[in-house]
């Protein structure tokens, strides 16, 4: 972490849209769509979510889940942890974990955040 904390912030270039369109999109989405789309854009499958393993891919995947849930739904925490079989301050952590990546501009975070976002904006298109 501290390596992370290190590096020069807007090395990586975020997208400017992403967190208006956070706030515009609260509440438009269900968790099963929000769940299909992370795991699609992630190229995860959904059961890994609920999986126990902790490898980095599956870990990252379910921290961006719950951290576009809680941005994207209305559910709460504990509703989201029910999704995934964790508990409600799991969620809370890794929502706050993303945050923070995104934040100090972690590029792995940032670029997979960035991959869900393209994916969400394809199906808002699809939708439309």
């Amino acid at each position: 972490m501290a390596n992370m904390l290190k590096r020069e912030r807007g090395t990586f270039p975020a997208n400017p849209d992403f967190e208006m369109w956070l706030v515009e999109n609260k509440g438009n989405f269900a968790l099963s769509s929000v769940a299909a789309v992370v795991c699609e854009a992630l190229r995860v499958d959904i059961k890994h979510l609920r999986a126990r393993d902790k490898p980095q891919w599956i870990t990252d995947a379910r921290q961006i889940y719950c951290y576009m849930a809680r941005n994207l739904t209305n559910a709460s925490y504990n509703e989201i942890a029910m999704r995934i079989c964790r508990m409600h301050p799991s969620v809370i952590s890794a929502e706050r974990n993303i945050k923070d990546k995104i934040a100090i501009q972690d590029e792995i975070i940032v670029e997979k955040v960035n991959i869900v976002y393209s994916y969400f904006r394809r199906v808002e298109y699809a939708n439309a």
